[in-house]
Order: structure tokens, then sequence, then C-alpha cells
């Protein structure tokens, strides 16, 4: 049987929006569960250095180079991976 990503406390949620041209941040806070406090603002991947380990930080609040790459924009498909890509990437993370 499928699990749908809310099942297993996953699913993309949005960080930021822009309002006639200003970002402004969006996130959840519900006052009966503290553990669903969403993180705010323009988000950024990176690796750190030390540990390997991927690390969610505010966009340009670090000097270590983003791991996230741009594969949409504005509804245009900007990078297109095959299969075997993806595979490839994800045996080296």
């Amino acid at each position: 049987m499928p699990v749908s990503p809310w099942e297993i406390n996953l699913s993309p949620l949005l960080s930021a929006a822009r309002i006639h041209g200003q970002w402004r941040d969006v996130y959840k806070d519900p006052v009966t569960d503290p553990a669903k406090i969403s993180k705010k603002g323009r988000l950024d991947l990176i690796r750190d250095t030390h540990t390997q380990q991927f690390l969610t930080c505010p966009l340009g609040s670090s000097s270590q180079p983003s791991e996230l790459l741009e594969v949409f924009r504005d509804g245009e498909l900007l990078r297109e991976w095959t299969l075997n890509e993806v595979r490839a990437c994800s045996e080296l993370a």
C-alpha cells in the first residue's frame, strides 16, 4: 500500500514568498504541537566540511557553496536528469 508524505511527516513546505517584489517569511508555529514549528525565510542547503552532513541555513549566511541546483524557472525546465544520473548522484551522497 502506498505511503503518503504526510503519514511520515515529510512534505514540501513553503518558507518564503515574494509579494510585490519583496520576500516575506512564511512559517507555521502551532501552539498545540511545538514539534511542528517550521523553518522560515529563504533557505539554502550546504554541506558541512567537517562532518560532510547536509545543513539547512538562511540564504547567504554561510561561506560554503550551495548544494542546491536550479531546475525550474518561470515554468521552464532548466536541467533534466536521466535515471542513471540520479542513481550516480545518490551514490555520492
